[in-house]
């Protein structure tokens, strides 16, 4: 008898063919199911073609080569044909990755590409690009004594009108010069995949599971002055760069989600405080920077 499992994240309940120990065990009804099964090779010749990926209004089809294929369909179901041999750790990094950025822009849940923590009660997020150091930033808070609560995607609801981090996977993915830099070991860390020297860095605390009110956001940005500084974004820009560092917003524009995104980007900035937040192209240091966002968030 096929075994299944029960979860919970961002705020769903999951049903799940395939075992993901990073996330809270949930008993409720689920909301979205994942299982085995056949996925078409195409989404037919009126489907959207992107990079490893196709798209009609409702449904989306990741390719990842010698992995597997994800068929994520209305925001109720992903389901999943392994390539070749099946490597459920590499089946399980696009799941938990690509595959629930497409389900949460079905269900109209605000994804943003970023690393969030608990800085006195309140959620601060760290968006950027790959390479602008959110996760370093968030390991260093974390030693500092603020804890993470994402990773990669930060997923945004509401309760009561006031926007919240919904609840994400509780570990960072660390390159190895940042767990160095930090003196920190990768003895005992699994890595991400097996060619990368990227870990996953685990974090267990009180968040887990837990709404956390968003305080602010910061753009992580790099620029060829040393030093680093912080300016206030207002109007169109908080909207512009909700957008840019949306996760997969490719994803939006091939589903025909344009207006839903608008709608959702839009009314997260008229109610936080967004930032960019600068330091020096040729490296940082993240003690530094830390201190930075902590006498800021202080003021």
């Amino acid at each position: 008898m096929k075994s299944t499992y029960k979860y919970s994240i961002f705020g769903l309940n999951f049903e799940s063919d395939i075992k993901c120990p990073e996330l809270a065990v949930a008993a409720n009804i689920p909301d979205v199911k994942i299982r085995y099964g056949k996925v078409p090779e195409s989404l037919g010749p009126k489907s959207h073609k992107g990079v490893c990926f196709e798209a009609l209004p409702g449904s989306l089809l990741i390719k990842t080569k010698d992995i597997a294929r994800y068929l994520i369909t209305e925001g109720r179901e992903i389901i999943i044909e392994p390539e070749k041999e099946e490597n459920e750790s590499s089946i399980r990094l696009f799941l938990l990755g690509s595959a629930m950025g497409a389900l949460l822009h079905q269900r109209g849940i605000l994804p943003l590409h970023g690393n969030g923590i608990l800085f006195h009660n309140k959620g601060v997020l760290f968006a950027g690009i790959s390479g602008a150091g959110k996760s370093t930033l968030a390991a260093m808070m974390a030693l500092k004594g603020f804890e993470p609560v994402t990773d990669d995607i930060t997923a945004i609801g509401y309760m009561n009108e006031t926007p919240v981090i919904l609840p994400g996977i509780p570990q960072l993915k660390l390159w190895q010069d940042s767990i160095l830099k930090m003196n920190l070991k990768t003895k005992g860390l699994k890595k991400v995949r097996d060619e990368l020297e990227k870990y996953y860095y685990p974090v267990k605390g009180k968040t887990n599971n837990v709404f956390v009110p968003l305080k602010k956001i910061y753009i992580m940005n790099m620029n060829n002055q040393e030093g680093i500084a912080i300016k206030p974004l207002n109007g169109i820009e908080k909207f512009t760069v909700l957008k840019n560092h949306t996760y997969r917003y490719n994803y939006v524009k091939s589903m025909n989600l344009e207006k839903s995104h608008f709608e959702l980007s839009t009314r997260l900035a008229s109610k936080i405080e967004i930032s960019r937040l600068f330091r020096g192209r040729k490296g940082f240091d993240a003690g530094e920077l830390a201190d930075a966002v902590i006498e800021d968030l202080n003021k």
